[in-house]
């Protein structure tokens, strides 16, 4: 992506994969992480090296922790 001269990136994560749910079943960006499964280490890796790219390297990043909600 450098030698192409890309420094914008939209990352679509997992919400439901990061957070840990509260008794009720309610998610908020203020709940805690949970890493429980090898997916959701590999996304949340990936959120925190998008994050560094964006501090370090001027990246502009965009990271959505999209949900399903239940049916």
């Amino acid at each position: 992506m450098r030698s192409l001269g890309i420094r914008k990136l939209v990352y679509a994560s997992s919400g439901g994969a990061l957070y840990r749910g509260s008794p009720d079943g309610t998610l908020t960006e203020e709940s805690p992480l949970e890493i429980r499964t090898p997916y959701s280490l590999t996304k949340h890796l990936l959120e925190k090296r998008f994050q560094e790219l964006a501090t370090q390297e001027g990246w502009q990043v965009i990271q959505l922790r999209i949900s399903n909600p239940d049916r």
